[in-house]
């Protein structure tokens, strides 16, 4: 899974507004209603998966804005790119 590259769909908008991380899906075709709030691990990881990137690339960005080893965030980077595939969020 490390040399796999990921990215989310097109047709969201990430915002921080006080702290807190909105994606807003702005494409007709996403359901303009669900917006999602994220925490700010995952807006970080949001953001990084506006480009490609590996499992490594995420893990490396999370262990160096977050105290956290490189273990327990790439379990959590796992299960948060699971959660975006399940919702058809990724290309």
């Amino acid at each position: 899974m490390t040399n796999k590259t990921f990215k989310i769909k097109p047709g969201y908008a990430l915002r921080e507004i006080e702290g807190e991380f909105l994606a807003i899906p702005f494409a007709p075709e996403l359901n303009s209603a669900n917006i999602i709030i994220l925490n700010p691990v995952s807006g970080l990881l949001w953001e990084k998966l506006q480009s490609e990137s590996t499992l490594s690339q995420l893990v490396e960005a999370v262990t160096g804005n977050f105290s956290v080893d490189a273990e327990t965030a790439q379990g959590d980077i796992e299960e948060f790119l699971q959660l975006l595939k399940d919702n058809d969020m990724l290309e």
